[in-house]
Protein backbone atom coordinates (compact mmCIF):
# COMPACT_ATOMS: atom_id res chain seq x y z
CA UNK A 1 0.00 0.00 0.00
CA UNK A 2 1.25 3.60 -0.46
CA UNK A 3 1.53 4.48 2.81
CA UNK A 4 3.70 1.39 3.86
CA UNK A 5 5.94 2.16 0.93
CA UNK A 6 6.86 5.52 2.55
CA UNK A 7 7.03 4.27 5.98
CA UNK A 8 8.94 1.18 4.98
CA UNK A 9 11.10 2.78 3.33
CA UNK A 10 12.67 4.40 6.54
CA UNK A 11 11.22 7.67 6.12
CA UNK A 12 11.45 9.89 9.62
CA UNK A 13 8.24 11.72 10.01
CA UNK A 14 8.99 14.90 8.39
CA UNK A 15 10.64 13.15 5.29
CA UNK A 16 7.34 10.75 5.07
CA UNK A 17 5.50 14.55 4.88
CA UNK A 18 7.16 15.78 2.55
CA UNK A 19 6.94 12.80 0.20
CA UNK A 20 3.58 12.69 1.06
CA UNK A 21 2.92 16.14 -0.38
CA UNK A 22 5.37 15.94 -3.24
CA UNK A 23 3.49 13.02 -4.51
CA UNK A 24 0.18 14.28 -3.93
CA UNK A 25 -0.65 11.24 -1.85
CA UNK A 26 -3.54 11.43 0.17
CA UNK A 27 -5.04 14.69 -1.39
CA UNK A 28 -7.96 15.09 -2.87
CA UNK A 29 -7.22 13.74 -6.25
CA UNK A 30 -5.24 11.04 -5.26
CA UNK A 31 -8.26 9.79 -2.61
CA UNK A 32 -10.98 10.11 -5.39
CA UNK A 33 -8.07 8.43 -7.82
CA UNK A 34 -7.84 5.00 -5.30
CA UNK A 35 -11.31 5.48 -4.26
CA UNK A 36 -12.90 5.02 -7.72
CA UNK A 37 -10.24 2.42 -8.56
CA UNK A 38 -11.45 0.39 -5.35
CA UNK A 39 -15.31 0.94 -6.38
CA UNK A 40 -14.12 -0.59 -9.84
CA UNK A 41 -13.06 -3.55 -8.10
CA UNK A 42 -15.23 -4.07 -5.14
CA UNK A 43 -18.52 -3.77 -7.39
CA UNK A 44 -16.99 -6.18 -9.85
CA UNK A 45 -15.88 -8.86 -7.37
CA UNK A 46 -19.68 -8.60 -6.40
CA UNK A 47 -20.53 -9.16 -9.93
CA UNK A 48 -22.63 -5.76 -10.19
CA UNK A 49 -22.70 -4.34 -13.42
CA UNK A 50 -24.75 -2.32 -15.01
CA UNK A 51 -26.97 0.78 -14.33
CA UNK A 52 -26.44 -0.57 -10.78
CA UNK A 53 -22.77 -0.67 -11.14
CA UNK A 54 -23.12 3.07 -12.12
CA UNK A 55 -25.48 3.95 -9.39
CA UNK A 56 -23.71 2.37 -6.68
CA UNK A 57 -20.45 3.39 -7.89
CA UNK A 58 -21.68 7.31 -7.64
CA UNK A 59 -23.33 6.88 -4.36
CA UNK A 60 -19.76 5.56 -3.07
CA UNK A 61 -17.55 8.85 -4.41
CA UNK A 62 -20.81 11.29 -3.45
CA UNK A 63 -21.10 9.54 0.57
CA UNK A 64 -17.15 9.46 0.73
CA UNK A 65 -17.61 12.97 -0.16
CA UNK A 66 -19.79 14.10 2.44
CA UNK A 67 -18.72 11.62 5.44
CA UNK A 68 -15.16 12.01 5.33
CA UNK A 69 -14.00 14.57 2.84
CA UNK A 70 -12.46 11.81 0.92
CA UNK A 71 -10.54 10.51 3.70
CA UNK A 72 -9.55 13.61 5.33
CA UNK A 73 -11.64 13.51 8.14
CA UNK A 74 -11.68 10.09 9.34
CA UNK A 75 -12.99 10.16 12.42
CA UNK A 76 -16.14 12.27 13.08
CA UNK A 77 -17.40 14.32 16.21
CA UNK A 78 -19.82 11.58 17.22
CA UNK A 79 -17.27 9.01 17.11
CA UNK A 80 -18.02 7.09 13.72
CA UNK A 81 -14.78 6.26 11.89
CA UNK A 82 -13.17 5.66 8.60
CA UNK A 83 -14.09 6.58 5.00
CA UNK A 84 -17.74 6.27 4.93
CA UNK A 85 -17.95 6.79 8.85
CA UNK A 86 -19.37 3.47 10.29
CA UNK A 87 -20.62 3.31 14.29
CA UNK A 88 -19.41 0.40 16.05
CA UNK A 89 -22.16 -1.59 15.66
CA UNK A 90 -23.15 -1.39 12.15
CA UNK A 91 -19.62 -1.74 11.23
CA UNK A 92 -19.90 -5.05 13.23
CA UNK A 93 -23.44 -5.69 11.21
CA UNK A 94 -20.95 -5.73 8.29
CA UNK A 95 -18.24 -7.58 9.28
CA UNK A 96 -16.03 -4.32 8.66
CA UNK A 97 -12.50 -4.81 11.23
CA UNK A 98 -10.83 -1.84 9.33
CA UNK A 99 -12.95 1.13 8.91
CA UNK A 100 -9.59 2.75 7.73
CA UNK A 101 -8.90 -0.06 5.36
CA UNK A 102 -10.44 1.28 2.15
CA UNK A 103 -11.18 -1.60 0.11
CA UNK A 104 -12.79 -3.27 3.29
CA UNK A 105 -14.84 -0.07 3.82
CA UNK A 106 -15.87 0.17 0.29
CA UNK A 107 -17.27 -3.33 0.50
CA UNK A 108 -19.44 -2.91 3.65
CA UNK A 109 -20.41 0.64 2.17
CA UNK A 110 -21.63 -1.51 -1.23
CA UNK A 111 -23.51 -4.08 1.29
CA UNK A 112 -24.82 -1.10 3.50
CA UNK A 113 -26.02 0.86 0.33
CA UNK A 114 -27.90 -2.62 -1.58
CA UNK A 115 -29.47 -3.27 1.41
CA UNK A 116 -30.63 0.62 2.09
CA UNK A 117 -31.85 0.39 -1.65
CA UNK A 118 -33.76 -2.96 -0.89
CA UNK A 119 -35.09 -1.08 2.62
CA UNK A 120 -36.35 1.90 0.15
CA UNK A 121 -37.99 0.03 -2.55
CA UNK A 122 -40.23 -1.46 -0.03
CA UNK A 123 -40.58 1.83 1.52
CA UNK A 124 -41.95 3.28 -1.82
CA UNK A 125 -38.85 5.58 -2.72
CA UNK A 126 -37.12 5.64 -5.39
CA UNK A 127 -33.19 4.50 -4.64
CA UNK A 128 -31.46 6.93 -6.02
CA UNK A 129 -27.91 8.21 -4.85
CA UNK A 130 -29.12 10.57 -2.37
CA UNK A 131 -31.63 8.18 -1.01
CA UNK A 132 -29.62 5.83 -0.46
CA UNK A 133 -27.06 9.09 1.30
CA UNK A 134 -29.84 9.78 3.80
CA UNK A 135 -30.55 6.06 4.32
CA UNK A 136 -26.96 5.92 5.39
CA UNK A 137 -27.60 8.75 7.57
CA UNK A 138 -30.83 8.27 9.12
CA UNK A 139 -32.00 4.63 8.06
CA UNK A 140 -34.70 3.56 5.26
CA UNK A 141 -37.28 4.09 8.43
CA UNK A 142 -36.33 7.46 9.11
CA UNK A 143 -36.22 8.29 5.40
CA UNK A 144 -40.01 7.04 4.99
CA UNK A 145 -40.95 8.84 7.87
CA UNK A 146 -39.23 12.70 6.55
CA UNK A 147 -40.88 11.81 3.21
CA UNK A 148 -44.35 11.40 4.70
CA UNK A 149 -44.04 14.98 6.01
CA UNK A 150 -43.46 16.16 3.04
Amino acid sequence: NSYGEYVCNGLNGTQHTQARIADNLFSIKNSFVRISKTADKVLADKGISGINAVLLKQYLLFSVRSESFYGKTMISKTGAKGWWQFTGPVAKQYNLKYVMQLEESARATVELALDNAKSLNEYGIDPTVENIYFSHVIGARGLSLVKKTM
